[in-house]
């Protein structure tokens, strides 16, 4: 599966189980659990919770409330049901007395209403954020600066979003700032390390200005970071043609092959590989399997 997504700030362990849903069903291990540290004063509690909503506001299933005219009554109703969880949860522990039941329900009130609020303000920040990469990309065509300055600013506003590092690396690579594009583009797959276009990107930048060496290195440890990737062993294996180690480019395009094997695109790209190799044989023989995977989408398609 790779690892936990390096720099989401919340959700990361939601991003992980859906890479291991891909894999196998879940099962549940109750004698697993997870210990977090909690404040132990009221102060304490509220600043968490404070930071904890200005944080959840930037992830599922908060994030697509931005720019929502229903905003606040759909984050009321939602904070609401919480918080009735919360509270049942409470009445339901017969351990404890009735003066320490209300004051638990107290505390956990104002911890939900200071949550609701830092949620709050931080979907106006996304709202904003999104504003401006839309402006971003009605300008990207006749007049790039002013796209740039935009895209700088939806970027900030919205840090967890990979697809506006993406777009602020593709700009900022197209005004010639190489060093701000890698930047970007890390970012991006620090926040999604499955996305093919970040590190197609990344690949493309590194072999340009570092050597088809690093650039293979780029792909390679990006590709081990999400493994179930296939364009990502795709990437690995061009860029180890680039850098003339044709046996490394056939074993990541057989890893990319082995993930879908169904695609007449990785066969082809295999056949290549060999042909380039002088292996006539699994060369005819890869393009063979490409012409008649072709043909059955063909009779398939409507």
């Amino acid at each position: 599966m790779g690892g936990f997504p390096p720099g989401l700030q919340d959700s990361e362990d939601h991003a992980l189980n859906q890479l291991a849903d891909r894999i196998a069903p879940p099962v549940w291990a109750p004698e697993v659990g997870t210990r977090h540290r909690e404040p132990a004063r009221l102060g304490h509690l509220l600043a968490d919770h404070r930071a904890r909503g200005a944080r959840r506001a930037d992830h599922p299933p908060f994030r697509a409330l931005a720019g929502q005219p229903d905003a606040a009554a759909r984050l009321a109703a939602d904070m609401g049901a919480r918080l009735a969880g919360a509270w049942r949860a409470v009445d339901a522990d017969r351990r404890l007395a009735p003066p320490t039941r209300w004051a638990m329900k107290a505390v956990q009130w104002l911890a939900c209403r200071v949550d609701q609020r830092a949620v709050a303000a931080a979907l106006g920040r996304l709202a904003r954020a999104d504003a401006m990469a839309a402006r971003a990309a009605e300008l990207a065509t006749g007049a790039p600066a002013a796209a740039l300055a935009a895209a700088r600013t939806a970027a900030r506003g919205d840090a967890q979003s990979w697809q506006k590092a993406l777009t602020l690396a593709q700009l900022e690579e197209a005004a010639g700032n190489g060093a701000t594009a890698e930047a970007a583009l890390r970012h991006a797959l620090a926040l999604a390390p499955g996305s093919h276009q970040a590190l197609a990107g990344l690949v493309a930048l590194v072999g340009a200005t570092r050597g088809s060496d690093e650039a293979l290195h780029e792909a390679e440890r990006a590709a081990l970071a999400a493994p179930q990737s296939g364009q990502h062993w795709r990437l690995a294996a061009e860029a180890a043609r680039d850098a003339g180690r044709p046996e490394v480019a056939q074993a990541r395009a057989r890893r990319a092959l082995a993930l879908a094997p169904d695609l007449p695109a990785r066969h082809a790209a295999l056949a290549a590989l060999h042909a380039r190799a002088a292996n006539g044989k699994m060369a005819v023989f890869r393009r063979l399997t490409c012409e008649r995977l072709q043909k059955a989408a063909a009779r398939e398609a409507p």
